[in-house]
């Protein structure tokens, strides 16, 4: 499940794809190899005429290959003297702090960070700097960093740098169990209200976070395990895409097209499978197909049942899709459409349908300022 690293161009907040509007600069970027690896076929298939229908069809529509083989997103911009700036600023601010006692401390602290929790953030930056994977750090320093979000708001994008990176894990190894409390803990963070996050870059890079989260199993576990708290990540993500600023518009697309790809397995009738120990409580069929279950969906199941989530997606994705001026974006919210359509079958269409995106999908087609991913998928939802 877990892509390789992407290496960024030297700025820690690089651009997010390669189709990217001006004001998307400064934040991290995301790149998925699955696309990159077909680049030359899609060039080729950019210069095959577009579909002229404007309706969907009636049954699930036939992916190209690149869509149902898609991998999760990955932000892994790892440049290594970016990275050690990063540290610096978490020990350099907290030392200072610690210093002028100007930040109220618990009664079991007598400082911001012990010596022991100083080491294992400098253990941590010199694990993530390791190309192309780093490994595991240690339980100490995914808590001390995400206890610092709260602690001491002023190194929060700092923080959130390095924890986006350090949860980026090799196959088939585990993130420290006795972390699972504090990742709980930040994702209760990022889907309150009112966040604790400082301002947008801090939100853009906790979500960032999150994203890279579902690259692994043991991530995806941390995320699922709570049904509650990933409804409300996913409630969070489709609402953030109406927000004004694009970089949030950009990053919430990639978390939902993250949480589709790992819900769906891209074939169709696969259903929308959620990737957790505690998913035992959602209905069989396309309702919630569970995972590792070999129980069948009947065509009752199919026709009549659809996972709450996969319905969101659709209706967050594809709702004002044509009104998305960002490339980025719109093409994110398609392929993450297109992907349940594929899993979901036909009470999947018939939704999008209800929906009204029939004629949208023509007037997107006439555009010319269309990527040539947004055209295959457009021409795939018809």
């Amino acid at each position: 499940m877990q892509n390789s690293i992407q290496g960024g161009s030297g700025d820690p907040f690089g651009h997010m794809g390669t189709a990217v509007s001006n004001n998307s600069s400064n934040f991290p970027s995301y790149t998925s190899p699955a696309s990159l690896a077909s680049s030359s076929n899609a060039t080729a298939r950019g210069s095959e005429g577009m579909s002229s229908s404007t309706s969907l069809s009636s049954s699930s529509p036939s992916l190209s290959p690149w869509i149902s083989s898609l991998s999760p997103l990955v932000s892994g911009d790892c440049e290594a003297s970016i990275i050690e700036n990063m540290c610096a600023k978490i020990l350099n601010t907290t030392s200072s702090l610690n210093a002028s006692s100007s930040v109220p401390l618990s009664t079991e602290r007598t400082d911001l960070l012990t010596e022991t929790e100083k080491q294992a953030i400098i253990e941590a930056t010199g694990i993530i700097k390791n190309k192309p994977l780093p490994g595991i750090c240690s339980p100490l320093a995914y808590n001390t960093l995400i206890r610092l979000l709260s602690d001491c708001p002023s190194i929060q994008l700092a923080c959130l740098f390095l924890l986006r990176l350090m949860v980026l894990i090799p196959d088939k190894t585990c993130l420290p169990p006795s972390s699972t409390a504090s990742f709980r803990g930040l994702l209760s963070m990022i889907v309150q209200p009112n966040n604790q996050l400082n301002g947008i870059p801090a939100i853009v890079m906790s979500l960032c976070t999150l994203s890279n989260l579902l690259t692994s199993s043991s991530g995806c576990d941390l995320i699922y395990e709570d049904d509650t708290l990933s409804s409300r990540l996913l409630d969070y993500v489709i609402m953030s895409l109406s927000h004004a600023r694009v970089e949030m518009r950009q990053m919430s697309a990639a978390v939902i097209l993250n949480m589709t790809i790992v819900c769906t397995n891209g074939k169709e009738g696969g259903g929308w499978r959620v990737p957790s120990p505690n998913s035992s409580a959602l209905p069989v069929g396309r309702a919630g197909v569970r995972e590792g279950s070999n129980e069948i969906p009947s065509e009752a199941d199919n026709e009549e049942d659809m996972h709450p989530a996969a319905v969101q997606v659709i209706c967050g994705t594809l709702e004002g899709v044509s009104d998305e001026i960002d490339a980025v974006c719109r093409q994110r919210r398609l392929a993450s459409a297109c992907r349940v359509l594929r899993s979901c079958g036909k009470v999947s269409v018939n939704l999008a349908k209800d929906i009204g995106f029939d004629v949208p999908v023509s007037d997107m087609l006439k555009r010319h300022n269309l990527t040539l991913e947004e055209k295959q998928i457009l021409n795939d939802l018809h």
